[in-house]
Parts: C-alpha cells; sequence; structure tokens
C-alpha cells in the first residue's frame, strides 16, 4: 500500500517538473525579461532556417501599448546544431520589431549561460522616420534578458 502511495506521488512531481523548466540558450523559446521590463517572447523557431517569430512589450513606464509582432533568426540552437554537426557556446539570435509610429527597433545578440542563468546579451538599434534632426534618427543601447517566470518570482539580477 505504501508503495503505490509513493508511485502515485512521484508521477504527478515529475510530469510537472518538464513544465517547468524554462526555455535556455539551446531552445530560447518562451519568455524573456530584460533588466529594464521589456518581454520578449520567443513564440516558435523554424528548425531548417532558424527564422523565429514573437512578440515584443515594451516596459510600462515606455510604452502602454503592446505587445508588437517581430520576427528574427536564431542560429546555433539544439535543431540547427544536429544539422551542421558543430557545437557553439553561445547562440545568436536577431529580432525585429515594427512600431505604430513607423520606427523600426532590432536587437543583434547572443545566449549564454551566466552564473547557472540562461542570459541573452544583446544591443539594439531603434531607427526612427519623423525627427527634426538627422541625428535623432538613431538610437542605440544594450539589453540583457532572462527567463521570465510567470508564478511572480524576481528574476535574477544582472551585474
Amino acid at each position: 500500500m505504501k508503495i503505490k502511495s509513493v508511485l502515485i506521488v512521484a508521477i504527478p512531481s515529475v510530469f510537472l517538473t518538464s513544465f517547468v523548466i524554462a526555455q535556455d540558450c539551446d531552445d530560447p523559446t518562451g519568455t524573456w525579461i530584460s533588466q529594464s521590463g521589456a518581454k520578449l517572447d520567443i513564440q516558435e523557431i523554424n528548425p531548417v532556417t532558424g527564422q523565429l517569430t514573437g512578440n515584443f512589450k515594451s516596459p510600462d513606464s515606455l510604452f502602454q501599448d503592446g505587445p508588437h509582432t517581430g520576427t528574427g533568426y536564431a542560429g546555433n540552437t539544439r535543431q540547427q546544431m544536429a544539422s551542421n554537426g558543430f557545437p557553439a557556446t553561445a547562440s545568436t539570435l536577431s529580432f525585429t520589431v515594427k512600431w505604430p509610429d513607423e520606427s523600426i527597433s532590432s536587437w543583434n545578440g547572443y545566449c549564454d549561460v551566466k552564473d547557472e542563468v540562461p542570459t541573452i546579451t544583446s544591443l539594439w538599434l531603434w531607427v526612427r522616420p519623423n525627427v527634426n534632426k538627422y541625428i535623432e534618427h538613431f538610437n542605440t543601447g544594450h539589453s540583457v534578458f532572462t527567463p521570465y517566470r510567470e508564478n511572480n518570482e524576481k528574476p535574477p539580477s544582472i551585474p
């Protein structure tokens, strides 16, 4: 009788564990959050081409609208490594969003494990069409994304 009750308890915990594991650099599908609170949701990656689709939501302190659909590419994911045969120390990623005001933002970076946390480190470029000065067309910066946990668990701090 005790064995049956142990098995009944053990099976659900193993079953639930498979759904709790967060995205990682080998398979970055899922939601990531930046140090500023922006959310990048990578929904699908084509295993042949590496093209990805997803959504991006700016922090509420910047823009109240969204999320906005985007597209990009992932390189060196688990699916692609099998086809090219080369091991990678980091996965490469790009993601582009067209905003309602016709401006465009692009993030280009890599995913690597830092202090046991999958981390996407990226440079971004925001190009705006309607500005007063030539230099205002371009804005650049960097963002660091870590896996987002919807259970209100605080994301890891990034140095």
